[in-house]
């Protein structure tokens, strides 16, 4: 029996002048490991409910991005820096 592609979410990486955006290559690392990929878009007035019927229909996320992940995709306020880049 062949098995179930799993659904993965993929919590878009960046918004701009009303566009959600997710580079390229998260999607097709998904989809060439055997995944459906999924956008979930982020916008501040969202009812939980929404991310709730998303986290029953997945079966995993991806949470694109580097360690700037915003803390608000948690309901967490972002903690003011504590480091600073070396340009």
């Amino acid at each position: 029996m062949k098995q179930k592609s799993p659904s993965i979410g993929i919590v878009v990486c960046a918004r701009e002048r009303g566009r959600v955006f997710v580079s390229l290559p998260y999607i097709q690392a998904i989809a060439d490991h055997g995944g459906l990929p999924f956008l979930i878009p982020f916008f501040e007035d969202a009812d939980v409910s929404f991310f709730r019927a998303c986290w029953k229909r997945c079966d995993g996320f991806l949470f694109c991005g580097g360690g700037d992940v915003t803390p608000l995709l948690f309901d967490q306020m972002p903690f003011p820096p504590s480091w600073r880049y070396g340009l």
